[in-house]
C-alpha cells in the first residue's frame, strides 16, 4: 500500500514538474502564475476625491474581490487599513477623520498583493485646506456646562455652542475640547 501512494506521489510531483518545464519553455510561466492576481489589479490608476478631512478612492477590477486600502501620511509607512464591506469589480472607499491640507499616501491590496503606481510608489492624494470657520467656544467653566451636560440633539438643554465636538451630545469630551482650545490664564 505504501508503494502504491509513493507511486501516486511521484507520478503527480512528475506532471506538475512537466508543466513548469512547458511553461517555462513556451515562456508563458509568468502569465500564468499571475493571472490570477492580474484579474485583481486596478484597470486604470484609482480616482481619489479629497474633501478637507475625507477621500473617496475609486477603481475598477477585470473581476470581483474584496480590496483594502492600506494608507499612511508616509509613503514607507502604509499602516492603516480600511476595508471593503464587498466583493465587487467597482470599488469604491472612503477614508474618514483625515487631516485638512495633508498629504497621504496608499496602496490597494487585493488577494494578498500591494498594487501602486506604475513607478513601484504608493499612490498619493492631498486633502483639501478647512474651509470650517473657527468654532466660538462657550464660558469653559463647569457651571456653564452643567445646565447642557448629557444633553442630546432634540432635547431641551441640548445647545450646538456647548456640542464642541459637534457629536450630537454634550458630555466630558466637550468641555475638556473647550479647556485644550482656551487654557485657563
Amino acid at each position: 500500500m505504501h508503494s502504491t501512494i509513493a507511486k501516486v506521489g511521484l507520478v503527480a510531483l512528475a506532471a506538475v514538474a512537466s508543466i513548469g518545464i512547458i511553461l517555462a519553455a513556451s515562456g508563458s510561466a509568468k502569465q500564468f502564475f499571475t493571472q490570477a492576481a492580474g484579474e485583481y489589479a486596478p484597470l486604470d490608476a484609482p480616482t481619489a476625491v479629497p474633501a478637507d478631512n475625507t477621500v473617496t478612492i475609486t477603481w475598477k477590477t477585470k473581476a470581483p474581490v474584496v480590496s483594502v486600502i492600506k494608507y499612511g501620511s508616509t509613503a514607507s509607512d502604509l499602516s492603516v487599513p480600511v476595508f471593503e464591506a464587498v466583493q465587487t469589480a467597482d470599488h469604491k472607499v472612503t477614508i474618514t477623520g483625515l487631516v485638512p491640507d495633508k498629504t497621504y499616501y496608499y496602496e490597494i491590496v487585493a488577494s494578498e498583493k500591494a498594487y501602486t503606481d506604475t513607478g513601484g510608489k504608493p499612490y498619493e492624494f492631498h486633502t483639501l485646506p478647512s474651509n470650517r470657520p473657527q468654532p466660538t467656544y462657550p464660558p469653559c467653566d463647569v457651571k456653564a456646562f452643567e445646565g447642557h451636560y448629557a444633553a442630546s440633539r432634540g432635547d431641551v438643554n441640548y445647545d450646538t455652542l456647548y456640542d464642541v465636538n459637534g457629536d450630537g451630545t454634550i458630555n466630558s469630551n466637550d468641555f475638556f475640547e473647550c479647556l485644550k482650545a482656551n487654557p485657563p490664564q
